[in-house]
């Protein structure tokens, strides 16, 4: 009895270690890129391509990198990285480095065209925030913190007319605290 409950509950979480179900999955990004859909009957549209790519641990805020995303989503290629060249920012060094890297994987794989894929998905997410000694003058010394992101594109096939314009406004990460903290009150 009771080691068929281990074995229920080993393969239960086996099965949800693998699970695609959300997009933030630690292992969602390697996992989609392996994927093979079967080929379109005749009636069917095609599969147009999709790369998927995770950069970890990257030493910039993710406050400063939504931006960032924001600006590159829904953007064809070469327009993003045409708009990443002018924005003086060492975040839109990074989004720049790792849409090009998406964009040579995705040629090594599915891709036919460079000019034909537009960035269907760009997010940032937080990895970790380490406490640091910061020393000013004087021998003072104050608590720092140095912040890391995570950052998740997907490159797709196509242009991006299709994808539905967003009916509100996206909120920056920073106002959704803001919104929380009671002002003058007793």
């Amino acid at each position: 009895m009771f080691n068929s409950v281990v074995r229920f509950v080993g393969n239960f979480l086996h099965q949800r270690c693998l699970s695609l179900s959300g997009p933030l999955n630690k292992n969602y990004w390697d996992i989609r890129n392996r994927l093979i859909y079967p080929i379109p009957k005749p009636n069917e549209p095609e599969n147009k391509a999709v790369v998927y790519l995770k950069r970890d641990s990257i030493p910039y805020s993710y406050r400063r990198l939504w931006y960032i995303c924001q600006l590159v989503r829904g953007r064809m290629i070469d327009d993003a990285l045409a708009h990443l060249q002018f924005t003086p920012t060492k975040g839109a060094r990074i989004m720049e480095e790792t849409l090009t890297a998406c964009l040579q994987k995705g040629l090594k794989q599915d891709l036919r065209f460079r000019s034909n894929v537009h960035v269907a998905f760009a997010t940032v997410t937080r990895h970790s925030i380490t406490k640091i000694p910061v020393y000013h003058a004087r021998k003072r010394m104050a608590i720092g913190k140095s912040r890391k992101s995570n950052l998740m594109v997907a490159l797709k096939e196509g242009s991006s007319d299709n994808i539905p314009e967003i009916a509100v406004k996206p909120i920056p990460p920073h106002k959704l605290t803001d919104d929380k903290v009671i002002k003058l009150s007793l």
